[in-house]
C-alpha cells in the first residue's frame, strides 16, 4: 500500500514540473517554437492525469481501458521525442508522411490492451487485487505486443538522445549543457519504466513512468533558467559552413587538406572529391594570386602543431570590426557599410528576439518577407553574426532588457 500512497502524494509535485515544462519558456521568453516539444510536454501532463484516474478507479472494465490507454502514451512519447530530436536538430523540419508510421505500435498496443483477451497479447493471467481501498492491476508478465511495443519504445528514445548528443558534441558548450539538462529529463522515465518491466524491484507493483515523466519536466525548467534552453538553438554546422562567403580549408599537420567548404571549391574551381587528399601547398600557391590567404595553425595541449586552418577571401574585402575585435570568417561587402543599425533594422531584431520566425515578422511589420530577409542581412553584417543563432547569443541580453 505505501508504494500506492507515495504515489499519490509525489503526484502534485510531478503536476508542478510538468506545468513548469509547458509555461516556464514561454514566461521567460525562451525559443518555444518546435511543435513537436509542445506535443511531448503535453502528453506527459495527459499521461499523469489518466495513470492517476486509473489508480483511483475500482471499476474494472474502466481500469483495464485506462491501463491500455497508458500504453498509448507510453510508446507515442518516445516517438514524439525523436521527432523533436529531429526538428531540434534541424535534421527535419517539416512533417514527412513517414512520421505517422511511428505512432503504428503504440495504436496497436493501446488497442491490443482494451481487448485484452485469453491470449494475453499485452498482459498475461491478468487480474485485479484489492490493495485497502484500491484496486489494484496484477499481472503475470507481459505478452508478445507489450514486448513489441516497450523495444520499439526503448529505440526510438535512445535514438532521439543520440541524435541529441551527437548534435551538442559538435556544438558551443552552451548548447551541451542545454542537451544534459534535456537527456536527464528524458532518460530518468525510461530508467523507471525499465526497472518496473524488468521487475529489478521485488515487490513493487506500482509504475512510476508517469511521476518520473513529469518530473523531468524539472529538468527542461533548470535548461531554460541556467542554460537558455529553447532560446539559443544551435544551427547545423554543416549548414553554417555551407553558407560562408569565406573560404575554409582544414589541412593535418603534414598540409594535406582534409576538409573544405562550398566557397573554397568555388574559390579552387575544383570540386570537393578531387581536393580531398591533396596537398594544400600548390594549390594555395596558385590562388594567393586572387585570394588573400589567412593561416591558423590548431595546437594539441601539448603544443604540438595538430592541423592547420586556412580562410579564403577576396583582396578587397575587410574584416567586420566592432568594440569587441574582429569576427573571423565574416566581412563586410562594402568597408563604409555603418554598424549602427536603422530603425527598421531594430524592429526586425526586436522581432527576432521574440523568437518570430520571418513570415511571422513579416505579418507583424506589415513588410515583405524578402524586405525582413534584406534587413536580416544587414543585421548579421553589422555585427559579424553569421546565423541566427550566433545572432541571438550575442544580442540576447540587451535586446531583451529593451524589448521584453
Amino acid at each position: 500500500m505505501a508504494q500506492y500512497l507515495v504515489f499519490l502524494a509525489l503526484a502534485p509535485i510531478a503536476l508542478l514540473g510538468s506545468l513548469s515544462a509547458l509555461f516556464l519558456p514561454r514566461i521567460v521568453h525562451s525559443y518555444h517554437r518546435f511543435v513537436w516539444l509542445r506535443v511531448f510536454n503535453y502528453l506527459q501532463l495527459v499521461f499523469l492525469l489518466i495513470n492517476l484516474a486509473e489508480l483511483l478507479t475500482r471499476n474494472r472494465a474502466l481500469k483495464q481501458s485506462l491501463a491500455a490507454i497508458d500504453y498509448l502514451f507510453i510508446g507515442s512519447g518516445p516517438s514524439i521525442w525523436l521527432l523533436f530530436s529531429l526538428e531540434y536538430s534541424g535534421l527535419v523540419r517539416k512533417f514527412r508522411p513517414w512520421q505517422a508510421l511511428l505512432f503504428i505500435i503504440p495504436v496497436a498496443a493501446c488497442v491490443a490492451g482494451l481487448a485484452n483477451g485469453p491470449q494475453g497479447l499485452v498482459w498475461r493471467d491478468l487480474r485485479f487485487v484489492d490493495v485497502s481501498w484500491i484496486l489494484a492491476m496484477r499481472t503475470g508478465g507481459y505478452g508478445p505486443m507489450a514486448v513489441i511495443m516497450f523495444i520499439s519504445a526503448y529505440s526510438l528514445l535512445l535514438a532521439g538522445a543520440w541524435i541529441l548528443a551527437l548534435h551538442a558534441a559538435r556544438s558551443h558548450r552552451l548548447y551541451r549543457h542545454q542537451t544534459a539538462w534535456m537527456l536527464a529529463g528524458v532518460i530518468l522515465p525510461l530508467v523507471f519504466n525499465a526497472a518496473f518491466v524488468l521487475k529489478m524491484i521485488p515487490g513493487w507493483h506500482k509504475d512510476y513512468s508517469a511521476l518520473a515523466e513529469c518530473f523531468g519536466g524539472f529538468c527542461f525548467s533548470i535548461g531554460c533558467l541556467r542554460y537558455r534552453l529553447f532560446s539559443v538553438v544551435p544551427v547545423p554546422q554543416r549548414m553554417i559552413r555551407e553558407q560562408m562567403r569565406v573560404g575554409m580549408v582544414i589541412t593535418d599537420a603534414d598540409g594535406v587538406i582534409v576538409d573544405l567548404n562550398p566557397a573554397a571549391c568555388r574559390m579552387i574551381d575544383k570540386s570537393e572529391t578531387l581536393l580531398l587528399g591533396s596537398p594544400s601547398g600548390p594549390i594555395m600557391s596558385r590562388i594567393e594570386k586572387l585570394y588573400e590567404v589567412t593561416r591558423h595553425p590548431i595546437n594539441r595541449a601539448d603544443g604540438q602543431l595538430e592541423a592547420w586552418h586556412l580562410e579564403l577571401r577576396s583582396r578587397d574585402s575587410a574584416p567586420a570590426l566592432d568594440a569587441a575585435g574582429p569576427y573571423r570568417g565574416n566581412f563586410l561587402q562594402d568597408p563604409q557599410d555603418s554598424p549602427i543599425l536603422s530603425l527598421g533594422e531594430l524592429r526586425v531584431v526586436e522581432m527576432l528576439a521574440q523568437n518570430l520566425a520571418n513570415k511571422e515578422i513579416a505579418d507583424r511589420l506589415g513588410l515583405s518577407a524578402n524586405t525582413v530577409r534584406f534587413h536580416l542581412s544587414n543585421v548579421y553584417r553589422k555585427t559579424g553574426a553569421s546565423n541566427r543563432a550566433e545572432l541571438l547569443h550575442r544580442i540576447s541580453d540587451s535586446v531583451s532588457n529593451k524589448f521584453a
